[in-house]
C-alpha cells in the first residue's frame, strides 16, 4: 500500500476519450507485480532501491496456451530514458518476455491471456512493460498487436518499437524500455469478487511480418473509492469437510459381531479381574 506520485494520466477502459488523473491525495494498493516470462524478482535485485518484488506470471496465464517465454539476446542491452528512466522496472523485467510463438497460423486462433484476482467496485490502474529483445525484430511493423482489457479493447495496432519511438530520442529502437498505463472501472455486479483479464492478440490488418504478441511485465494496482476506502470483502472461510459418522456401519450380522466381540472383551476383563484377585491373595499370605 503507498501514496501516489508523478503518475501520468491515463486512458479509461471502454469509455472513449476520457482521462483519468490519479491525485497526490489518492491511495493505491499494489494488487499484482509480475515479471513476465522471467522469474522470481526480490527486492534487493528491485531498482531505483524501492524494494519491489516480482513475481513469475506462469500461474496467472490463462488456459495452456502460456507461449514461449526467453531472455534478451546477447548483443541487446535494455535502455533506460528520461521518459522511463530505470526506477519505473529492473532491468530483469525488461530482459525477460513471453510471446505467442513462432507459428503464425496458430497465433493467429488464439490470445495470450492473464487473470488478475480482483474485488468489484474499484477502479484499477494497469502497467504493461514492454521491450523488445530480440535481434530480429529490429524496425516498425515487425510486431503489432490488440490489447484489450476485461474484453474491452484498450489499445489496436500496438507496436512497441512504433510506440518507442515517438516516446525516446534514439536511432536504436529495439531493446529501448517503455510501458503503457490504463484505468478500468469494475462495477459491482452479482458477486464481490471477479477476475481481470489481459488479453493480447496479433493484428494482420495492417500485414507486420510476424504474427505474435509480447509482454514483459505486468502491475496492477486498486485505486481507493471516493470515500477513500481500499477495503476489499472479508476473505472467504476455509473449506470444512462435514462431520463422520460416528456410528460404525452395521451390515447383515453386524449385531452378532458385536455380541461375540463384546463377549470377548468382556471375559478378558473378568479374567483380568480375577488373576488380579488372585495376585494380592497370594501377596497378603507371604
Amino acid at each position: 500500500l503507498f501514496r501516489s506520485f508523478a503518475f501520468n494520466p491515463s486512458s479509461t477502459v471502454g469509455q472513449t476519450d476520457q482521462i483519468f488523473r490519479i491525485q497526490h491525495s489518492e491511495a493505491l494498493q499494489t494488487v499484482v507485480r509480475l515479471n513476465v516470462g522471467g522469474a522470481y524478482v526480490t527486492p534487493t535485485s528491485d531498482s531505483g532501491l524501492l524494494f519491489r518484488t516480482w513475481y513469475d506470471d506462469s500461474p496467472y496465464v490463462y488456459g495452456a496456451a502460456l507461449g514461449v517465454s526467453y531472455n534478451r539476446d546477447p548483443n541487446i542491452r535494455v535502455q533506460n530514458s528520461d521518459a522511463f528512466p530505470d526506477y519505473i522496472a529492473p532491468t530483469d523485467v525488461y530482459g525477460t518476455a513471453r510471446s505467442m510463438g513462432l507459428n503464425a497460423s496458430v497465433d493467429k486462433n488464439y490470445n495470450l491471456q492473464w487473470n488478475i484476482a480482483i474485488d468489484n467496485g474499484f477502479r484499477y490502474w494497469v502497467r504493461l512493460h514492454f521491450c523488445e529483445i530480440q535481434s530480429k525484430i529490429n524496425n516498425v511493423n515487425q510486431r503489432v498487436f490488440d490489447i484489450y482489457v476485461n474484453n474491452m479493447t484498450a489499445d489496436l495496432k500496438f507496436d512497441v518499437l512504433d510506440y518507442a519511438s515517438k516516446k525516446v530520442n534514439t536511432t536504436i529502437l529495439t531493446g529501448v524500455a517503455v510501458y503503457r498505463d490504463y484505468i478500468i472501472e469494475v462495477p459491482v455486479e452479482g458477486s464481490e469478487r471477479s477476475y481481470m483479464s489481459i488479453t493480447l492478440h496479433p493484428d494482420a490488418e495492417i500485414g507486420p511480418n510476424h504474427a505474435d504478441a509480447i509482454l514483459n511485465g505486468l502491475e496492477v494496482f486498486k485505486v481507493n473509492d471516493s470515500s477513500g476506502n481500499l477495503a476489499g470483502p472479508n476473505p472467504d472461510l476455509p473449506w470444512a469437510p462435514a462431520p463422520k459418522n460416528s456410528s460404525p456401519p452395521v451390515g447383515r450380522h453386524g449385531g452378532g459381531h458385536s455380541l461375540v466381540i463384546a463377549g470377548a472383551v468382556g471375559g478378558i476383563a473378568a479374567a483380568l479381574v480375577a488373576g488380579a484377585c488372585t495376585c494380592g491373595s497370594r501377596y497378603r499370605l507371604t
